[in-house]
């Protein structure tokens, strides 16, 4: 049989925003009068897992607060929690101010409203203050009482709203009264912020062992359905992949040439893979899951080539992801060799 001599290189890459929907959640706004209960919205996206812990916030989160009152239901809300061994609620200055805003249209109209106008009133405020959420909910009271105590009669008499907000696997919170008259509007807003759940969801992307042997089991799969024969991981291939997607990432580019117009070539060879016949390269932005990432270059020409190509023998992975000046992003390197 003869030699085979023949250099081949490919490129090819593909973006996806990491930003989608399903990143997203709703808001939702309860409402609890003397009289009782008023219904919660429908909707409300599922509870991440519970929150790292965080320290107890201290008066000065939020807005001034020369009664106390604000103070003391984020300590209500803490000591709640704490009792119930969850993680204590950070005090957000941007959910203080809406939260505050929306005690005071209560107050100034004399009930608590659970409906779509609500939700956007408090839609509008995170957005006006820059606060991005992945998720967020708000429990509105109005009543004649302290409100603290107010507070406590809600949990006590509506169990699952109680359990859902004060219990529920939130990371921050704010806090907002006003004066009624003879009664007092509350606010409570829990969110979780919007990175923070960017940030959970990318966490399980730092274990590199897991992602290149999921991503490898899919790419030998699809390898192995064409009768091709299965490609061996080479760790002078992770290393230049990894070496490039942390590159990209941190450089804010995206491409197969680096911005000194260094190729896949010159990457490989600077990690010690020389003597190479066959080299070709995937990238992509976005998929936090390798065997998604793995899927979409399969739903790609190009990229599915460079996968089921029969001259490809060694293969390496690399993924970085973080927040940049152009958001939370994520960003994988393929490469398929032979020697």
């Amino acid at each position: 049989m003869a030699r085979f001599s023949r250099l081949l290189m490919r490129w090819s890459k593909a973006v996806r925003p990491v930003a989608g929907g399903a990143l997203v959640g709703a808001g939702l706004v309860a409402g609890f009068l003397a009289a009782g209960a008023s219904p919660a919205l429908q909707g409300e996206p599922r509870l991440a897992p519970a929150p790292v812990p965080a320290p107890a916030p201290s008066a000065g989160d939020c807005l001034p607060d020369a009664a106390g009152e604000r103070r003391a239901l984020l300590e209500w809300v803490n000591e709640t929690r704490a009792a119930a061994g969850l993680a204590l609620l950070l005090a957000d200055p941007h959910l203080c101010a809406v939260a505050q805003e929306r005690a005071r249209e209560m107050a100034a109209a004399g009930s608590v409203e659970s409906d779509a106008a609500s939700i956007r009133a408090v839609s509008r405020g995170l957005h006006g203050r820059g606060y991005e959420a992945h998720r967020w909910t708000e429990r509105a009271i109005l009543g004649y009482d302290d409100p603290v105590r107010m507070a406590g009669q809600w949990g006590r008499s509506v169990e699952s709203s109680f359990h859902e907000t004060v219990l529920g696997a939130f990371e921050e919170v704010g806090v907002g009264v006003a004066d009624a008259g003879e009664a007092t509007a509350v606010s409570l807003l829990f969110a979780v912020p919007r990175l923070s759940e960017l940030h959970r969801v990318s966490e399980p992307l730092a274990d590199l062992s897991r992602v290149r042997t999921e991503a490898l089991l899919r790419v030998n799969l699809a390898r192995e359905r064409h009768r091709l024969r299965p490609v061996a991981s080479n760790p002078l291939l992770d290393a230049a992949a990894q070496l490039y997607a942390e590159e990209m990432l941190r450089r804010g580019f995206y491409g197969h040439l680096s911005p000194e117009r260094k190729t896949p070539s010159d990457r490989v060879t600077a990690v010690g893979y020389g003597g190479f016949t066959f080299l070709a390269e995937n990238i992509a932005k976005g998929p936090f899951e390798p065997v998604e990432v793995v899927e979409r270059w399969l739903d790609s020409p190009h990229h599915r080539d460079n996968i089921l190509h029969r001259d490809a023998a060694e293969t390496g992975l690399g993924v970085a992801f973080g927040d940049t000046e152009k958001g939370f992003q994520v960003v994988w390197v393929q490469l398929f060799g032979r020697r």
